[in-house]
């Protein structure tokens, strides 16, 4: 899943290959990046650029590659805004070339300031009733991967519809009992996934 600042880029499957050419910026030379369990990061990229799904650049570093943009969002130069990597909602501790992944593990982009931690919101009931309520919750997950309930101020995204709560959580009477798409954003956290509730 990658997360821009002002929508969701993208959040899909993603097949890649165990090794990879990656071309760094300011460079014409393919570095090979390759693993034997799984797939890295960068392949993620590389094969979501080779479907024209993005297009990213990459600087190479001493100690490995940075990732300075996805489509048109770059790090700033005093890195205020910048790209952050995920993996299974924990911050990575490698960087995007060197971090393994293997099938069923989220990738999460995340382009803001450090460290937005990752929302979550969780839904009383996966079925809406016209004429009763529905409770969100937002919750955010801590360094150690564990969701913790998040108290804050948090916009909840109702199909097309924002409603702000003060404290993290929002009683909704659904008005139809259609299929819509439900999610959550805070200052300083990487909006939720969206979610599909009828």
């Amino acid at each position: 899943r990658i997360e821009g600042t002002a929508n969701t880029i993208l959040n899909e499957t993603v097949n890649a290959p165990s090794t990879c050419d990656v071309i760094p910026t300011a460079t014409t030379t393919p570095i090979t990046v390759s693993t034997t369990i799984g797939t890295r990061a960068i392949c993620v990229l590389q094969a979501l650029q080779q479907q024209n799904k993005l297009t990213y650049q990459t600087t190479k570093l001493s100690f490995g590659f940075l990732l300075d943009r996805i489509n048109d969002a770059s790090n700033a130069a005093d890195f205020s805004q910048s790209w952050i990597v995920y993996k299974n909602n924990v911050t990575a501790q490698v960087g995007i070339g060197d971090l393994d992944l293997i099938q069923g593990d989220e990738l999460l982009l995340t382009y803001g300031s450090w460290p937005s931690p990752p929302l979550a919101i969780t839904v009383s009931s996966s079925t809406l009733r016209v004429g009763s309520t529905t409770t969100l919750s937002a919750a955010v997950y801590n360094e150690g991967g564990t969701l913790v309930p998040w108290t804050g101020q948090t916009t909840f995204y109702l199909g097309g519809s924002a409603t702000t709560s003060p404290n993290g959580t929002l009683v909704w009477p659904p008005e139809t009992s259609a299929t819509i798409s439900v999610w959550a954003e805070a200052s300083g956290k990487t909006r939720s996934k969206k979610n599909a509730i009828s």
